[in-house]
């Protein structure tokens, strides 16, 4: 609670604006650095104050926003390659679409399970099917299997492309 309201009274104080060696229309003039942000019978809190109090909590967020920007950006980076390299190959191969070309490298590739990998996963999972029997479970293991080999044959294809078409990052 205490998190929440020291980030209400830092947004409508304005002093969550990363900082920068450049001013921006978000940052603080140097004037406010000390404004009063709250006053009682008894003297005021500056944002100074404020923000030497919660100065903990303010560089856990920033980090927290630093990593989430570059995780979403290089998430991004890489659906974008992924995206591009997947056209060219299209292109390449004159393909009809990129479901055509991953029906082909990836859906086709993948074969149904054995019944020793159904047994086999069965086993290891036993706990987690609530107590019943293979022959109960069996259409959602060769699910679970089959989904896991297209995933598994999906990120080797990918790896295939980035490799021919030479990605650098």
């Amino acid at each position: 609670m205490r998190l929440l309201i020291s980030l209400f009274v830092l947004s409508a104080c304005g002093t969550t604006a990363p900082a920068s060696s450049t001013p921006s229309a978000n940052a603080p003039a140097a004037t406010e650095a000390a404004s009063v942000v709250a006053t009682w019978s008894g003297g005021d809190i500056s944002n100074t104050d404020l923000d030497d109090s919660i100065s903990t909590e303010l560089i856990k967020l920033e980090a927290g926003f630093v990593t989430g920007q570059h995780e979403a950006r290089s998430n991004g980076l890489d659906a974008l390659i992924g995206e591009k390299i997947l056209e060219a190959e299209v292109a390449k191969r004159t393909m009809a679409d990129i479901p055509a070309l991953l029906k082909a490298e990836v859906n086709d590739k993948v074969t149904e399970p054995t019944e020793e990998e159904v047994a086999t996963f069965y086993k290891v999972m036993a706990r987690q099917m609530g107590g019943r029997s293979l022959d109960e479970v069996r259409p959602s293991i060769i699910a679970e299997i089959a989904r896991r080999a297209t995933a598994e044959r999906f990120e080797t294809y990918m790896g295939e492309l980035r490799e021919t078409y030479k990605v650098n990052i």
